[in-house]
């Protein structure tokens, strides 16, 4: 079921950055690319989260848990072209990582 969780909020945050969702849900996300100029090694599509004080229920919310899970993603999956082609990338990665994981 953590797995269903997972694939329903990444495909949501997957639409959400690539304009395909209400404009609100938009505005609670912010690309590194957004917040610093800076040539890093991180990839410039990882969502920004502020070093904050979460209490354990804040860290289990779609707005913080779902973009960690993004950030870990590989790059091949989150420079996916269309949504059903990022399904099928997440659903072999998170096999693999529960394979490996079990």
């Amino acid at each position: 079921m953590s797995d269903r969780r997972t694939l329903n909020g990444l495909s949501l945050l997957f639409k959400i950055l690539h304009g395909q969702a209400p404009d609100y849900l938009r505005d609670m996300f912010t690309q590194i690319s957004e917040v610093s100029e800076r040539n890093t090694r991180t990839y410039p599509g990882n969502i920004y989260l502020p070093n904050e004080h979460l209490s354990a229920i804040h860290r289990k919310s779609f707005r913080y848990a779902i973009p960690i899970a993004w950030n870990n993603l590989p790059v091949d999956v989150k420079e996916s072209k269309t949504l059903s082609v990022f399904k099928k990338k997440i659903k072999t990665t998170l096999l693999n990582n529960y394979i490996n994981n079990p």
